[in-house]
């Protein structure tokens, strides 16, 4: 099958959405979210419940009209246009397959609703059946098929009409830990085959970083960060985005001579990081502190829970002044850690995010 050419940009430009709620109070869903994604790119919009990602789909659908801003692909103006009118097409969490058409029928029916010919409609079912895999299960009734095979099934109907966006809202929810790895997979292999644009929507971290060309981050109806999975999770952009993605415990810190202080802890300072101010906020990732002299001994704490994860573990310990953190150390030289027991801490300074003033530190 060749690959649909995918030339149009998606862009969101100062987008804004207010509902009523039912109490009649007013609620900003989405306040002035702009970003551009790339034609063929592979988006997430990851957020907790309610933070706006879903009315940001669901604009870009047609299904919400936006209160402000405008939504492009390409020169088309999305957000002036019918939900029918836009070339996009969304796959549902619920499938949403017709219970009483085969496979093969579910695939047909968009193409069928546009008087398009038998024969480019068989061709068109076929190589999407091919696509995902559902050649042999063609005839089936969606009730005589498992999860996953409904979810492809619903991926090569919404595919079917060659949509120059696809839209996923947390279409894998349904599915159980093993199945739903498994459809992340099949995703990703999918989208490369088509070349088609996708924005997926979730509120699961590991899907999200698994999924993502790159991470659309809300809260509250923000856009918090918009970035490669890898920069997101090493440079947050501040405290929200750095404890939603991934572990992390978060500081008060400040700069004293070439030394960065937090709670009782002391570090030096990197060149990079001269212009930290007198007093900031930092984030540390479990795998900056260690157990292990591998870093700058920086302190002590004590043991309160461990969990072992293969070649690592992951400790919850605390610091002199009461202080809760994070460890994640290689379990090689370490023994057994006894519940209670007293640790020198190391820290490696390159792994310790300062959030500058002009940074907002985020909702917890």
């Amino acid at each position: 099958m060749n690959s649909p050419v995918v030339e149009s940009e998606l862009r969101i430009e100062s987008v804004s959405k207010t509902f009523t709620d039912p109490k009649g109070r007013l609620v900003e869903a989405l306040k002035d979210v702009s970003l551009t994604i790339a034609p063929g790119e592979f988006v997430v919009l990851l957020g907790p419940s309610g933070c706006g990602k879903t009315t940001l789909l669901r604009s870009i659908a047609g299904f919400e009209e936006i209160d402000s801003g405008s939504i492009s692909l390409g020169s088309m103006r999305l957000d002036e246009l019918p939900a029918n009118k836009r070339p996009v097409n969304t796959v549902f969490q619920s499938y949403a397959l017709f219970p009483h058409m085969s496979v093969a029928a579910n695939v047909a029916f968009g193409l069928e609703s546009e008087s398009v010919p038998r024969t480019d409609i068989d061709r068109r079912v076929a190589e999407m059946l091919d696509l995902v895999h559902l050649s042999d299960l063609a005839d089936r009734k969606p009730s005589q098929m498992s999860g996953g095979q409904q979810q492809r099934a619903a991926l090569a109907r919404a595919l079917a009409k060659k949509p120059q966006v696809l839209l996923l809202d947390e279409p894998l929810a349904a599915l159980d830990l093993k199945l739903r790895r498994a459809m992340q997979t099949e995703l990703k292999r999918i989208h490369r085959a088509t070349g088609t644009t996708f924005l997926f929507v979730t509120h699961d971290q590991n899907e999200a970083m698994a999924l993502g060309d790159r991470i659309a981050v809300f809260s509250h109806g923000q856009l918090r960060q918009f970035d490669t999975p890898s920069e997101i999770y090493d440079n947050p952009a501040d405290e929200f985005v750095a404890s939603f993605i991934g572990e992390s415990t978060a500081f008060v810190g400040r700069a004293v001579g070439g030394f960065l202080e937090f709670e009782e802890l002391t570090i030096p300072l990197l060149p990079e990081s001269v212009r930290v101010p007198s007093a900031t906020r930092i984030v540390v990732r479990p795998e900056a502190f260690s157990l292990l002299p591998e870093g700058a001994l920086c302190g002590e704490v004590t043991i309160q829970e461990t969990i072992y994860s293969g070649d690592v573990i992951e400790v919850e310990a605390v610091l002199r002044s009461g202080k809760q953190v994070k460890i994640q150390s290689p379990v090689e030289s370490l023994g057994t850690l006894v519940i209670g027991s007293r640790h020198d801490l190391y820290v490696n300074p390159q792994k310790v995010r300062v959030l500058h003033e002009s940074e907002d530190v985020g909702q917890r």
